[in-house]
């Protein structure tokens, strides 16, 4: 009965102290013919090795990849709608804060009435229905004399800029009482929708000094305009001078 060496395979005799090929020492538990015999004939077949390696590269090739699967229509059409979410939210935003800060339209034109030494931003600041009671040629040299009285005491260049420092909330009773009074004054009906009661920093500067107050401003939303009621070029004089 032939020995076979449990480590290399070579086949060593019955009496041998080592394998002739690997120079390794047998044990009593080296396989022989016969054994490789009856492993045969009790049905367990052995697959061969190169069988294994085929076999497992089959699998990885079929192996679906990360890259492939982000590929998939479905992971397309779901980027596309993140991103067209995304671009609705931002472009949500910008009109919020566009419509939001209409109130301040009729303070930028204010300003710019000083600015610019032009009374037609003054016909943009205020509402419709002051503009038709009162003429802009008035408006204009009201502006020139108060510029000319700024200049006197802050040098020549005048430069008026704002900050709204706070804001409140004209509630629906007080926007009433508003129409009533401006109804009263001007003999007018008037719609009054909306309304902010602002704290404002003015600050005003010439060639030789700047000077900087809070003072309290309305703007409504008069006949559906953004307009500045209770401020006039001489509230500017009489706190800055």
């Amino acid at each position: 009965m032939s020995k076979f060496c449990e480590f290399c395979g070579a086949q060593i005799g019955d009496n041998a102290a080592s394998c002739p090929v690997c120079n390794a020492t047998p044990s009593t538990n080296n396989i022989t013919a016969s054994d490789n015999e009856t492993v045969s004939n009790a049905g367990v077949t052995a697959t061969p090795v190169t069988e294994n390696v085929e076999n497992n590269n089959a699998s990885t090739d079929t192996a679906v990849s990360p890259t492939a699967t982000a590929n998939t229509p479905d992971s397309k059409k779901i980027i596309t709608i993140v991103v067209a979410v995304f671009a609705a939210l931002v472009f949500l935003s910008i009109v919020v804060s566009v419509l939001g800060s209409g109130y301040k339209k009729p303070l930028d034109n204010f300003c710019k009435a000083f600015n610019k030494e032009d009374a037609k931003y003054l016909v943009k600041a205020y509402p419709e229905i002051y503009t038709e009671e009162y003429d802009e040629d008035d408006m204009e040299d009201d502006l020139k004399d108060v510029l000319e009285e700024l200049e006197d005491k802050y040098g020549k260049n005048i430069k008026l800029k704002y900050k709204v420092n706070d804001k409140e909330k004209i509630d629906k009773d007080d926007l009433e009482d508003l129409e009533d009074n401006i109804e009263n004054y001007l003999d007018e009906t008037v719609k009054i929708s909306r309304g902010w009661e602002l704290e404002v920093e003015f600050t005003v500067k010439g060639k030789k000094k700047e000077r900087t107050k809070e003072i309290d401003v309305y703007v409504v939303k008069m006949d559906g305009k953004w307009a500045i009621v209770e401020l006039s070029p001489d509230t500017i004089y009489y706190r800055f001078t």
